[in-house]
This record gives C-alpha cells, sequence and structure tokens, in this order.
C-alpha cells in the first residue's frame, strides 16, 4: 500500500509538472497551421509573408514552406467555393440592394473620415 501511495505521489508531481512546463505554450498543430494560413490569406496575406509569421510561432524545422502553405490554401478555397455556390444560388434571389465596390467607378468615391484611403 505504501508503495501505490509513494507511486501516485511521484505521478501527481510529474503532472504538476508538466503542466507548470506547458503554460504559456502554443498548441499550433497542422490542424491549426492550416486555419491560420487559409485566414491570414484571406485577409490578404501573401504566402511568404504567412510562412515568416508562422516562423515566428513554431520552431524553423516545423515551419511550411510557401508551396505546402500554397496547396493548404487552395485545397480550402476548393472547399469554401463549393459551399458559397450554395450560398450565392440561395442568396441571389433575396437581394434587393447591391453596393458595388469603387474599383468599378474608378476610385472616385469620396471618402469619409472613418474610411480613409490605406
Amino acid at each position: 500500500m505504501a508503495e501505490l501511495d509513494a507511486e501516485a505521489r511521484r505521478l501527481r508531481q510529474r503532472v504538476a509538472e508538466l503542466e507548470r512546463a506547458a503554460e504559456g505554450t502554443l498548441r499550433c498543430d497542422e490542424v491549426k497551421q492550416r486555419q491560420l494560413a487559409t485566414t491570414a490569406f484571406a485577409m490578404g496575406l501573401s504566402l511568404r509573408p504567412i510562412e515568416d509569421l508562422l516562423g515566428i510561432l513554431l520552431p524553423t524545422a516545423a515551419v511550411p514552406d510557401h508551396s505546402t502553405l500554397g496547396r493548404w490554401v487552395k485545397d480550402e478555397a476548393q472547399h469554401a467555393g463549393a459551399v458559397l455556390a450554395v450560398l450565392d444560388a440561395a442568396c441571389a434571389p433575396r437581394v434587393q440592394t447591391l453596393a458595388l465596390d469603387e474599383i468599378f467607378f474608378g476610385g472616385g468615391r469620396h471618402w469619409s473620415g472613418s474610411s480613409r484611403r490605406a
């Protein structure tokens, strides 16, 4: 019985050590890396800056190269395209107001104070 108690204490201590060591660590498995890459690309970042950002978060050897990132983004874009095709078909008949971007009008839009050009 004393042996089991000692083993239980040792294991509890080891768990506490591992929990302390894990504090502040980042969970960035491949699924999260793909999510970050796809979201950053959708926000307008190109593949090289995304690779640089992942280089800040991950050890150098674990950073996917830009061709891998490109495949991930392409795969996710194809999945999104299928969903968007269905959504577009369902939403198009309900559109009552269409707001075209200023690029269609030569960029002559009057800019408000809260919407300045970059």
